[in-house]
C-alpha cells in the first residue's frame, strides 16, 4: 500500500512550521549575548537530582521529547494531563540498570472514572547495594553495612475539559535517604494538552517538581564534629518542559511522528530537543532523538517498540538506549498492559 501524506492546505502548512520555529528560537536566542546561557551559574543549586531521571522508555528513546504522546501508565511521570487518554485500566512496569550498581524501577497505574476523568498511583525507587561503612580509623571497614537509596510515591488526576484540552495534577512525596539520614519533601506536576485538527498537532505544556525545600530526618556521626542531626534543606530540580508534536505522514499501515521540545531546569541550561517516531502496522515502533544543549549528548538516543494483543489485553514493550559520553551507556524497558478483558 503506497503512503498516504496527511491532506493539508498550504495555510496549515505554513501554521506548522510557524509553531515549530517559534519553539526553536529561543534555544537560538540563548548563544546570542543578548539572552546569556546562564545554566552554568545555575549548576548545583538543587538537591532530588533523581526526579530528572526518565522512567518512560519510549519518552527516553525520544530524546525525552515525549509531554505531547505518552499517555500509558508512565504519563503521570511525563505530563498528567495525558492519563485520561488511556484505556479504562492501564499498568506500567519501567526498570533500568543505572550507574554505580544502581538499580531504576516504577511502577504506575491508571484508573478511569469515566470518559473526561482519571486518577493515577505511581512508585518510583532508586536503589543501591549494601555498602560497607568505612572511616578514617577503619578504611578497610568497619563491619557495618549502609544503603543509598530515592524513593517517589505519586498520586494523579487528570481531567478532558472539550475534546481539544485536558489537564492534570500530580503531587508527589519524595525521600532521599543515605544511612540514618534521610531528606523528603511534598512536590507537584503540572500539565495541559492542547490537540488541532491539523495533521495531528499537539501542543503541551508541563510543570515539574514543583515544591518547597525538603525536611531531613536522623542524624550521622561526622569524623572531628560527632553527632550531626540538622541538615540545610535543598531545593527541588524544577524544570518547565513545552512541546509541540505532528503527524506529517499516516494511513493505516504506517505513520511517521515528528517531535521538539523545550526544557528549561532551574538548575542548568535550557536545552532543546528533537525526536521522531514511525510506526508499522500498529506493530513495530522505532524512535529516535536528540537534544541539543546537553553537553553528556554525543550520539542520538534511540529505542524500539513493540505492540500485541494478547487474550487477556494489550501489551506493550518499550525499550531505550541512552548514551553519556563521561558514564556511559544505559539501558531501559518499560512493559506496559491495558484495555484488560475480563
Amino acid at each position: 500500500m503506497p503512503i498516504q501524506f496527511a491532506k493539508v492546505s498550504l495555510r496549515q502548512v505554513f501554521f506548522l512550521a510557524l509553531t515549530f520555529a517559534a519553539l526553536n528560537l529561543p534555544i537560538s536566542l540563548s548563544s546570542q549575548t543578548l539572552f546569556p546561557d546562564l545554566g552554568g551559574q545555575r549548576v548545583g543549586i538543587s538537591g532530588f537530582q533523581f526526579l530528572k531521571i526518565p522512567v518512560s522508555a519510549r519518552s527516553a528513546a525520544l530524546g525525552e521529547t515525549g509531554i505531547t504522546v505518552i499517555n500509558d501508565a508512565t504519563s503521570i511521570y511525563v505530563n498528567p494531563a495525558l492519563a485520561v487518554e488511556g484505556n479504562a485500566l492501564d499498568m506500567s512496569f519501567t526498570y533500568a540498570t543505572w550507574f554505580a550498581e544502581l538499580s531504576h524501577a516504577s511502577a504506575s497505574g491508571i484508573y478511569k472514572l469515566g470518559e473526561n476523568d482519571a486518577i493515577g498511583v505511581g512508585f518510583i525507587a532508586l536503589t543501591s547495594p549494601d555498602m560497607d561503612v568505612t572511616t578514617v580509623v577503619n578504611p578497610d571497614g568497619t563491619g557495618e553495612k549502609f544503603a543509598y537509596g530515592d524513593f517517589v510515591g505519586s498520586l494523579t488526576y487528570s481531567r478532558r475539559m472539550t475534546e481539544q484540552f485536558s489537564f492534570g495534577v500530580t503531587a508527589k512525596f519524595v525521600q532521599q535517604s543515605i544511612g540514618s539520614v534521610s531528606l523528603s519533601a511534598a512536590l507537584f506536576d503540572l500539565g495541559v494538552c492542547y490537540r488541532l485538527d491539523i495533521m495531528g498537532i499537539r501542543l503541551a505544556a508541563a510543570l515539574q517538581n514543583f515544591g518547597g525545600t525538603s525536611r531531613s530526618m536522623g542524624s550521622a556521626n561526622v569524623f572531628g564534629v560527632g553527632e550531626v542531626s540538622e541538615f540545610i534543606g535543598v531545593n527541588p530540580p524544577s524544570l518547565f518542559r513545552l512541546g509541540i508534536s505532528a503527524v506529517p505522514i499516516s494511513d493505516e499501515m504506517q505513520s511517521l511522528a515528528i517531535y521538539t521540545q523545550i526544557n528549561s531546569p532551574n538548575d542548568n541550561a535550557t536545552t532543546l530537543g528533537l525526536g521522531v517516531e514511525y510506526l508499522w502496522n500498529n506493530l513495530l515502533a522505532l524512535r529516535a532523538g536528540y537534544t541539543f544543549g546537553k553537553d553528556e549528548q554525543t550520539i542520538p538516543d534511540f529505542g524500539l517498540g513493540l505492540r500485541s494483543d494478547l487474550s487477556f489485553g494489550k501489551f506493550q514493550l518499550d525499550y531505550a538506549f541512552v548514551n553519556f559520553q563521561t558514564l556511559g551507556a544505559t539501558h531501559r524497558f518499560t512493559l506496559s498492559f491495558g484495555d484488560f478483558k475480563f
